[in-house]
Order: structure tokens, then sequence, then C-alpha cells
């Protein structure tokens, strides 16, 4: 028998006393400790996501990729660094030892970012993220409904997330699973041409035209209404028919009249012979010569003179001028619009 063994059973009363204060005194503490959950966990991982909209994963890789991940390096505290260059997307990941202070981290990288920014290809704007256990929802919903799926996201947005989000203790709330509406526009340079407008038209007026500023409100009848202006894209056929200039044209002028041209008629006594048709010029069409008269007086047998050529008329035409037409051009006349699945799980 071990000594504890002996010690216990030699003092039954004064170990029965001890076990009992343990677990009284266990039972006090237990109301004080730190009870979570989803307790806060943070990964030394830090990624730099950059998105270069139609450059393919080489050009990715060259001109975005190999100049961050050439200036993070030297940063103290990092472990690895990570890089994968796909179509219109760079991700870099860069890991830190464990028990880096990762608020620093992200700095630093931001630091090393700005420094680079001017060596990027223009509209590309580095994103730092990390991950934390508190990112994961701690409660999904599931919602059916017999309407379009369009339609119930909106309504949830509208009326369930507000709702939820006013409850104490909430950070976020996100509807997920919804069908995006992704819509490409291939422009026409042909159609772009004809019609006298350039891409850079094309994209300003999708730009002004998709886009809601606050107005202030207005207060009655206790309630407060919010007050928009500007427009917003609500449809397909909106995007179609938006108008993205405009095209003018104008009538061609009526055409003059030819030169006239005439014969000399011989005098009296003398058979005249017909002059010839003046020539036609352009555009004018040429006048038909006159005929001379056979006239002659008894006794008299000379000929006449030949009649003169008429003259040509080279003059252009006078133009009657037509008020310019102009044309509204609408996105469908120098593009194809088309829409495209697209399930984003966000």
């Amino acid at each position: 028998m071990s000594f504890l063994s002996r010690i216990s059973l030699a003092n039954k009363s004064i170990v029965a006393l001890v076990t009992i204060a343990i677990l009284i005194f266990g039972g006090l503490t237990i109301p004080s400790l730190k009870q979570e959950l989803f307790p806060s966990i943070s990964f030394p991982t830090v990624s730099v996501v950059t998105v270069y909209q139609g450059a393919s994963p080489s050009i990715v890789e060259h001109d975005v990729t190999n100049p961050l991940e050439q200036n993070f390096q030297g940063i103290a505290g990092v472990q690895t660094i990570t890089s994968y260059s796909n179509e219109g997307t760079s991700i870099i990941s860069v890991s830190f030892d464990y028990g880096t202070d990762l608020d620093k981290a992200r700095q630093t990288l931001s630091q090393r970012i700005s420094q680079t920014q001017a060596s990027l290809p223009t509209n590309t704007t580095p994103q730092v993220q990390s991950f934390s256990i508190a990112d994961l929802p701690i409660m999904q919903l599931a919602v059916t409904s017999d309407a379009d799926p369009q339609t119930l996201a909106a309504q949830l947005k509208q009326n369930v997330v507000p709702s939820l989000e006013r409850i104490d203790g909430v950070g976020t709330v996100n509807v997920t699973g919804v069908r995006d509406q992704v819509v490409n526009i291939t422009l026409d340079p042909a159609k772009l041409k004809a019609n006298g407008i350039s891409s850079t038209q094309v994209s300003g007026a999708l730009q002004a035209n998709n886009l809601t500023i606050p107005a202030g409100d207005v207060t009655a009848d206790g309630k407060t209404v919010p007050i928009k202006v500007g427009n917003t894209l609500n449809s397909l056929d909106d995007l179609k028919n938006l108008v993205v200039g405009t095209h003018s044209t104008a009538s061609a002028g009526i055409p003059g009249a030819g030169g006239a041209a005439g014969g000399t008629s011989g005098y009296p006594g003398a058979g005249g012979a017909g002059a010839a048709g003046g020539a036609s010029g352009y555009p004018g069409a040429g006048g038909a010569g006159a005929a001379g008269g056979a006239s002659s007086y008894p006794g008299a047998g000379g000929a006449g003179a030949t009649g003169a050529t008429g003259g040509a008329s080279f003059g252009a035409g006078s133009a009657a001028a037509a008020p310019a037409q102009v044309t509204l051009v609408k996105l469908k006349d120098v593009a194809t619009v088309e829409e495209v699945l697209a399930l984003q799980l966000r």
C-alpha cells in the first residue's frame, strides 16, 4: 500500500473535508470563468488580394504579384510568402510567427503596398485581409418561397436583415446563395465608328446613369422619408435602351440644272441648220439644242450659218440645305448586351 493511501485511510475525516472544500471553491469560481462558444483565435496569416480585370495569369504574375512579393521580403517575423496568380486576380499569403501582433503586421504590409503602388497597373488596389474564427457565422437560417429568388433576396435584405442587425450582440447579417445578375456588354467597333461613339462615352454613360445621391429627407405626419436623386438600371431592357450619345446627319443638296444651248437660226433667205445640244456638265444635265428653222425667201438659196454650240454647265448643283437630324444612340445600337448566370456564395 502506498504512502498516500495509508495517509488517506488514517485521516478519513480530514480527506472528506478537503474534498468538500475543493468542490465548494470550484463551484464558486465557475461563474467567474470566461466562456465563449467561439473563442477568439487568430491565425498568423495575412492575405493580399489584388484584382486586375482582363489580365491573363502570366500578366498578373509579372505586373502585380512579383512587385508586391519582392517588396514584402525582409519584413520582420515573416515565415513564408505564398502567391497565386489567376485570371484577373493575384493572391499573396504572408505567414508570420505565432505571437505576432497581426494589427501591426497589417499596417506594415499596407505601408509596403503604398511604396509599390506607383509601379502597379492603373485601377489596381491591393486589399489586405486576415482571417479569424470570429468571422464564421454562429447561425444559418434557410428561407424558401414560391417567389422568384431575386425577389425573395430583395425582400430579405429590405425587411429581415435590418431587424436581425438591431439585435444586441449581432455584428453582421449576410444573405448568401443568391444568384447574382451578371451582364456582359460586348462593344462592336464598327457600330461605334458608324455612330461616332467612343468606348469612353459608353463607360461614362453607364457610370452616370447607375448612381443615386442622397438629397435630404422629408418629414410628414411624424414619418421621415429619405429622398434620393439619380437613376438606377433595374432591368436588362433599361440597360439596352440606355442612351450613350447622339449622332447627327444632314440631307444632300438638289443638283443644279444644266447650261442652256441653242442654235442661232440663219438669216432670212438662208436655211440655217440646227445647232448641236449643249454639253452636259457635272452634276447639272445639259440642255438640248434648238433646231434652226428652214425659212427662205423666193429666189434666195444660200446656205445658212451653223448654229453655235450650247455652253457646258460645270457648276455644282445648288444645295437646298435641309435641317440636321439628331438621332439618339442607345447601348443596344453599338454593343451586344446579354445576361449570364452566376452563383455567388458570399
